[in-house]
């Protein structure tokens, strides 16, 4: 007895020691299981690959051996370490023999006291003894969808067109299957009248009519239809439709959409043609046309193939026309000269579709053509008051024939310097330089006639008073002007007219005060503009003067002529800046809207042999300078930005990078020595980051709903961020995709895998 005692507290003892060990390694920051070094680590080790061996489950307790430590501060002791030998299987027999063999009363086992088991977590909803997913046996749960009803029709009533019937129901009528299997199904419902067509599911909810597309890709117009879903109609759900459902909806009878000719000088015999909004029978439709001309009804036919094909005109329409929608027709008998002409189109014109007639009357009036003769007179391009450099126009009552005009038989007094005179349509053209303050006479030939063949009873007089040409002072190349380098003359040219004298002043300017020079520019225009009464004396300017002159034109005529303006006062040969302001001696027009014409010119002109181009790649500006004489490119140029301090200096391409801000750049100022030149921009930079771009066709234009989108593409990656250039997407890239229609409506969206050459391939339903 006493030694099964010690046998079992020397059990409760190994186990409490197991227990502090496992403890205090838990306990150890960042400390692992099984972690540690020496050879007690790997007799760790080797105790629990032991234990697992000689056991079918994992062991629930474990060991962990480390080296002993010393207090803070103290110097660890030497460890000796013995080589051992390992005990050969003898020696362990030797031992493990002398132990006394284990045994246990059958009474000594108790059954493991185990803890109260907690309490399950409380549930807050009801649980469903369903399983999830359904088995293939499993019947869906009884749901009650109510009555089968109809809830939308499309179209109803009165419809400008109707490309299909729609029905949609509040319960599925078909199960899901596909297209093919719909169709060998029958459908619930019937369209009166009956047309070409079929009927088709798109859902399960939604059936629609299509006509057929080879006829007609829309319902027949000037038809009303009643559509028919019958009382007994089932649906998936076995749910019946308690009685007939009935809808009816109109497409419109024939309307007229256009009408030719409609003019007042109709021939006697002319073809007219109508155009109207759906197919008709030429024939019947024609049976709703009156012509009413000197007051009686005349009767008519369809015009023939030949008729149409003799009128332009007339030819013309129909071909814009779509096919089946025109009707031509003239009189039978020649109508009267000069007698008036109306044409009444309806009602109750027929459609080549259905059977409803138009109710509306459509009226064109008209008038045979009279005799030929002078209608109005005046100058293009305002018809009214004519200037020097305006043509001189003549509008007949009657289209001319060109084939009666001789301009050898036209009188001109005074005579008119290089006169061509010609015709189009109703209208004779006489162009020619025209001198200001005098009145041309113009005799037109009696030979002169119309398309009908009638001509002037009697040579006609046209007059036509010139008014005195306004005066014009203007630069043609704007407000900064560089000047010619090849010239040996320091000049600009002015664009002037009527002035003899002009005032020049000169002002001599450096690059740094265009400033003030666009400063001065927006004091001047706000003057002109805001002076009232009207003002045109100009402010003065924010230079000192440097040079004036009274310039004569040697204008003695009204023609405009070109006047150079000297700078050389100021200049003196050198390259430099000049600041010129030009008027002309006598008086302006008194009103602002005729002083825009001959206003003074304000202008900036530079004398340099700097060319400079700057062109902006985002945030990246590239300039280039050159050599305005020879082109070369000019190394070693300055070139600063809005004034700033801090300079770019182009290379021996004369090509110089500059990073561009998000700060607008309005001025851009080179340098080669003493040699400055000017160059106003507006430039702003703008980031670019790197994007996809892509290339895609489809196999058609135009779909239907229930067509299918084939689509073919190419993705490529855009690199502009750095040296720019397009580059392949990793093949099988993951790409997404939307499909949207013409009025932003989202069809489909998905992914797709692009294959080794960036391409894709999909197809949308």
């Amino acid at each position: 007895m006493l030694l099964r005692c010690l046998r079992r507290l020397a059990i409760v003892g190994l186990a409490f020691m197991l227990l502090v060990a496992a403890c205090a390694s838990e306990s150890e920051p960042g400390a692992e299981p099984g972690a540690g070094g020496g050879p007690g680590a790997g007799s760790s080790g080797a105790i629990r690959a032991a234990h697992a061996a000689h056991s079918d489950e994992a062991p629930l307790l474990g060991v962990r051996l480390s080296h002993g430590g010393t207090a803070p501060g103290d110097d660890p002791p030497d460890v000796a370490v013995v080589a051992g030998e390992p005990l050969s299987e003898a020696e362990i027999r030797a031992v493990t023999d002398r132990l006394p063999p284990w045994s246990q009363a059958p009474d000594d086992q108790v059954e493991f006291n185990r803890p109260t088991e907690s309490l399950p977590p409380p549930r807050t909803g009801e649980t469903v003894q369903h399983p999830f997913p359904a088995g293939p046996d499993s019947p869906a749960p009884p749901v009650d969808p109510g009555p089968l009803e109809v809830l939308r029709v499309q179209p109803a009533g009165d419809v400008g067109i109707a490309p299909f019937v729609s029905i949609t129901f509040n319960q599925p009528m078909v199960p899901l299957a596909t297209l093919a299997q719909l169709d060998a199904l029958d459908v619930p419902a019937a369209i009166t009248p009956a047309v070409p067509g079929r009927w088709q599911w798109i859902g399960t909810r939604t059936l629609r009519f299509e006509h057929d597309p080879q006829i007609l890709d829309r319902l027949p117009m000037a038809t009303t239809y009643e559509v028919v879903i019958p009382a007994g109609t089932r649906s998936q759900a076995g749910k019946t439709l308690a009685r007939d459902a009935r809808f009816a909806f109109e497409t419109p009878a024939p309307r007229m959409l256009d009408f030719t000719p409609q003019d007042d000088s109709l021939g006697l015999q002319p073809v007219f043609a109508a155009v109207f909004d759906q197919r008709i029978q030429p024939s019947a439709a024609l049976e709703a046309v009156t012509l009413i001309a000197g007051g009686r009804e005349r009767a008519i036919r369809l015009a023939t193939d030949a008729e149409i094909e003799a009128d332009e005109d007339v030819k013309r329409w129909i071909e814009r026309a779509a096919d089946g929608t025109w009707l031509a027709f003239r009189p039978v008998a020649p109508l009267d000269a000069n007698s008036p002409v109306e044409i009444r189109v309806g009602p109750h014109v027929p459609s080549a579709e259905g059977p409803n007639t138009s109710s509306a009357t459509s009226t064109t009036k008209g008038r045979t053509y009279g005799p030929l003769w002078i209608a109005e007179a005046g100058c293009q391009p305002t018809t009214y008051e004519c200037y020097p450099g305006y043509g001189l126009d003549v509008r007949f009552t009657n289209n001319l024939d060109s084939r009666t005009l001789d301009p050898a038989r036209f009188s001109i007094t005074p005579p008119l310097a290089d006169a061509v005179i010609s015709v189009s349509g109703r209208w004779l053209e006489i162009r020619g330089r025209t001198a200001g303050d005098t009145v041309y006479e113009v005799v037109i030939p009696e030979t002169l006639g119309d398309e009908f063949g009638q001509t002037l009873s009697e040579p006609q007089t046209v007059e036509f008073a010139i008014a005195p040409a306004l005066p014009v002072l203007a630069s043609q190349a704007g407000e900064l002007v560089t000047i010619d380098p090849l010239s040996s003359n320091q000049t600009v040219p002015l664009m002037v007219r009527r002035w003899e004298q002009l005032r020049v002043r000169l002002y001599q300017v450096k690059s740094t005060d265009f400033g003030a020079f666009q400063g001065y520019l927006d004091d001047v225009n706000r003057h002109w503009y805001e002076s009232n009464p009207f003002d045109p004396v100009l402010p003065e300017a924010p230079w000192p003067l440097t040079a004036e002159a009274i310039v004569n034109t040697g204008i003695d005529h009204d023609g405009l002529l070109e006047v150079l303006i000297d700078l050389s006062p100021v200049l003196r040969g050198r390259l430099g800046h000049v600041v010129a302001v030009v008027e002309g001696v006598g008086e302006y027009a008194e009103s602002a809207d005729r002083f825009w014409l001959d206003r003074p010119v304000v202008l900036w002109a530079q004398d340099t042999d700097i060319g400079i181009d700057l062109v902006n790649r985002w945030e990246e500006l590239v300039v280039w300078t050159t050599d305005l004489r020879s082109g070369d490119p000019l190394a070693g140029v300055e070139v600063r930005f809005d004034g700033a301090a801090e300079a770019i200096v182009t290379d021996r391409e004369g090509l110089v990078r500059a990073a561009v801000g998000s700060d607008a750049i309005e001025l851009a100022v080179a340098k080669l020595g003493e040699d400055e030149a000017l160059l106003p921009v507006y430039l702003r930079g703008e980031r670019q980051g790197d994007r996809a771009i892509w290339y895609a066709a489809t196999d058609r234009g135009v779909y239907r709903p229930g067509d299918t989108l084939n689509v073919k593409g190419w993705v490529r990656d855009l690199a502009l961020s750095g040296a720019g250039g397009l580059e392949f997407l990793p093949e099988r890239e993951l790409i997404s995709y939307g499909v949207y229609d013409s009025f932003g409506n989202q069809l489909d969206q998905g992914t797709i895998r692009l294959d080794e050459l960036g391409g894709f391939d999909l197809q949308v339903d």
